[in-house]
């Protein structure tokens, strides 16, 4: 994705990073087989059940067929060398364990990709009167980490007309910096790695480089996505010599007109670079004075195959709208890239998530085990229309303990994750 000066509505982008394509092979049997038995998506044979709906909101569907569910375009047309697998593999997998369980399901495919589509998607789900909505993405930027902002202000018109929302938790476990934005020299923020830095390697295990995603945020989105900020950060990457790599230096106003030129209404700023084998160093300038240290956090979130955060946090690495108190945060027992917050005491659940496809690669992440919680909801609605979020939970209760039983260690070579940010 391409680090626009100006967005507009129409075009702000959803989470960034680079995900993981997901293999055009199906899924094998067995894996589903597997996963249906892990989470207890049992035969219902002579059991009577209500019409459930199931929208799918994500980032693409490329090469969905008609089985899969019918399939929704949004209001903005993504560039198809943009659209990715990952809501195929999404849909495969619901209903794939809900054959499995004898359930028919209406289904439905969201283009969601991008905010305006994402807007419209729920709007969908709203006036349709979905019974259960997966959305297997998280956003690196338009929450503050604590339910708020103007990507968890769009959830909640699903969930106040009763939706049985599940998100994956995201895989950004592994790479997140959370720090309270103070000044130090020279008004660089203090950041805990050498200079004022988050500490950045690239090891490719082949090839010579590493694509990398740097997508700086700060606690000051409005629930208003026409609202913004007149809190003002820059990141810079540079190499171990210090020499600068890339910049992001947008300039963050409250009301900003179309002219404006190199100007942002949100707290953000994203950079994307190739880098050669080695250390890099992420620091970040403060260019505002209205900034407390008391109230103002910062999050940094690193992506990319064969990159690594050296200076991460732990424990607090939820984004939105995973972060939301009333959706079913999912994450996957067998990925230690899955993220979390103790604070808010999420994931609700954590499930197994590997699957392997039938050309011999296997994929494991927070969005399959999501998609396979999202199957077992459908199932639960469609035999108790009445069924409430908590009353789920309850049911879902037994699944992480029963999967820690059987959890899955490291992979070998050609496990990748299914996609490394959402």
């Amino acid at each position: 994705m391409k680090n626009l000066i100006f967005f507009s509505l129409l075009t702000l982008l959803t989470v960034g990073s680079m995900p993981q394509q997901a293999s055009a092979a199906q899924i094998e049997a067995s894996s589903l087989d597997r996963l249906a038995r892990e989470i207890g998506m049992r035969a219902t044979a002579g059991r009577a059940f209500s019409p459930v709906r199931i929208a799918i909101l994500d980032n693409g569907f490329k090469g969905a067929t008609a089985n899969l569910g019918t399939l929704h375009a949004g209001p903005v047309a993504v560039d198809a060398s943009l659209e990715e697998e990952h809501g195929t593999k999404m849909a495969e997998i619901v209903q794939g364990l809900l054959t499995r369980a004898g359930v028919t399901a209406d289904v439905h495919l969201y283009s969601a990709f991008g905010y305006s589509n994402f807007e419209a998607a729920v709007n969908a789900v709203v006036q349709e009167k979905f019974d259960v909505v997966l959305y297997s993405q998280v956003w690196e930027y338009g929450g503050n980490g604590n339910g708020k902002g103007f990507i968890n202000a769009v959830v909640n018109r699903a969930l106040d007309q009763g939706v049985l929302w599940i998100n994956a938790a995201g895989n950004f476990g592994a790479g997140t910096l959370r720090a309270a934005v103070t000044k130090g020299t020279d008004d660089w923020a203090k950041l805990p790695g050498v200079n004022d830095s988050a500490v950045i390697r690239c090891q490719p295990q082949s090839g010579s480089s590493c694509r990398a995603r740097l997508v700086l945020s700060w606690n000051s989105f409005s629930d208003d996505v026409k609202v913004g900020t007149d809190k003002d950060l820059d990141l810079v990457l540079t190499d171990d010599t210090l020499r600068i790599v890339q910049t992001a230096g947008l300039q963050q106003k409250v009301t900003i007109a179309p002219t404006d030129s190199g100007a942002s209404l949100y707290p953000r700023e994203i950079l994307e670079a190739e880098l050669k084998p080695g250390t890099y160093f992420a620091r970040v300038k403060v260019r505002s004075n209205n900034f407390s240290a008391s109230r103002d956090e910062l999050r940094l979130t690193v992506s990319g195959d064969f990159v690594t955060l050296e200076t991460k946090s732990s424990g607090e690495t939820l984004v939105a709208p995973a972060d939301n108190s009333r959706v079913i945060t999912v994450g996957a027992i067998d990925s230690e890239l899955s993220s979390s917050s103790r604070l808010l005491k999420k994931p609700d659940i954590l499930a197994p998530s590997l699957i392997k496809t039938d050309d011999g690669l296997q994929y494991k992440g927070s969005s399959n085990a999501a998609a396979a919680i999202a199957a077992r909801a459908a199932l639960e609605r469609a035999l108790d229309k009445n069924l409430t979020r908590e009353q789920l939970l309850g049911k879902l209760k037994n699944i992480s303990s029963a999967a820690t039983q059987t959890r899955f260690g490291p992979t070998g070579p050609g496990c990748y994750q299914l996609d490394v940010l959402r």
